[in-house]
C-alpha cells in the first residue's frame, strides 16, 4: 500500500512510450534480441563465472574450514565474516576504479589477478600446505570478485535501452544455471578432498579471463542513452 500511495513514479513519458513498444514484441523476440548482443553475452558469462566462484566457496567453506582446518563453529563464523568484508572492500573500490579505468580494463585486470590467486590455491593444495594458506588466498580471491560482479551486473541493463528487464532476467538466470552446473560437478568428484574446490575456483577465474579478452568484450556499450565514461573503451 505504501508503494501505491507514497512511492513516486520515476518513469517519464518517453520511457513509458518505449515500454509500450517493447510490449508489442513477443517474449521470444525479446530474448533473441538480448542474445544477439555479443557484449551482453560476454559480460553475462564473466558475471556468471564470478558468481559461480563465490558460490563454490560458500558451499564448500564449512568442509574446508571446520573439517579440514579443524576450526570451531565460532571461528568459522569469523573467517566467513572476514571474507565477506573482503568482498565489500572490492565492491567499494569500484567507485574509485571507475574514475581511472574502463569497464573492460577493470574486468580484464582483476580477472588476471584472480587467475593468479586461483593458481596459487591449486599449488597450495597439491603441496599439502596447511589450510591457513588456503584461507588467506581465498580472502584475496574474493576481493576481485567484489570488483567483477557489480561491474558486469551494471553493464547488463546499460547494454539495452528497451529490453533492460529481459537482459537482467537472463543475467540472473545464467548465474544460477552456471553455478548449478559447477556445483554439481564438484559434488560428484569431491571425494573428501579440497582439490576440486581449488580447481573450480581457478577454472572459474580462468574462464572469466578468457571471456574478457574476446573481441566482443572490446566493444563499447551500444544504446540510445548516454553511456557513462567508465563504460567507454
Amino acid at each position: 500500500m505504501s508503494i501505491i500511495f507514497i512511492l513516486p513514479e520515476t518513469l517519464n513519458r518517453t520511457q513509458t512510450d518505449m515500454t509500450h513498444q517493447v510490449k508489442k514484441r513477443s517474449v521470444v523476440g525479446s530474448y533473441l534480441h538480448v542474445f544477439r548482443n555479443k557484449l551482453f553475452v560476454i559480460y553475462t558469462l564473466i558475471g556468471s563465472m564470478a558468481y559461480s566462484g563465490l558460490m563454490v566457496y560458500i558451499s564448500n567453506s564449512p568442509f574446508l574450514v571446520m573439517e579440514k582446518g579443524g576450526f570451531t563453529g565460532t571461528q568459522y563464523s569469523l573467517i566467513f565474516g572476514a571474507n565477506a568484508v573482503g568482498m565489500l572492500i572490492g565492491t567499494y573500490a569500484v567507485n574509485y576504479l571507475m574514475k581511472l579505468l574502463s569497464l573492460r580494463q577493470i574486468v580484464k585486470y582483476f580477472s588476471i589477478v584472480q587467475v593468479l590467486i586461483g593458481l596459487l590455491l591449486v599449488v597450495v593444495v597439491w603441496a599439502n600446505l596447511p589450510v591457513n594458506f588456503m584461507l588467506v588466498l581465498i580472502f584475496l580471491y574474493l576481493l576481485p570478485t567484489g570488483v567483477l560482479f557489480p561491474n558486469t551486473a551494471d553493464a547488463v541493463p546499460l547494454s539495452f535501452h528497451k529490453d533492460s528487464g529481459t537482459a537482467s532476467a537472463v543475467f540472473g538466470f545464467s548465474q544460477l544455471a552456471v553455478t548449478f552446473i559447477v556445483s554439481a560437478i564438484i559434488g560428484l568428484i569431491q571425494g573428501g578432498s579440497v582439490t576440486p574446490m581449488a580447481m573450480a575456483l581457478f577454472c572459474c577465474a580462468l574462464a572469466a579471463l578468457v571471456f574478457s579478452i574476446f573481441p566482443a568484450a572490446k566493444q563499447s556499450v551500444k544504446n540510445s542513452m548516454e553511456v557513462p565514461n567508465y563504460l567507454k573503451v
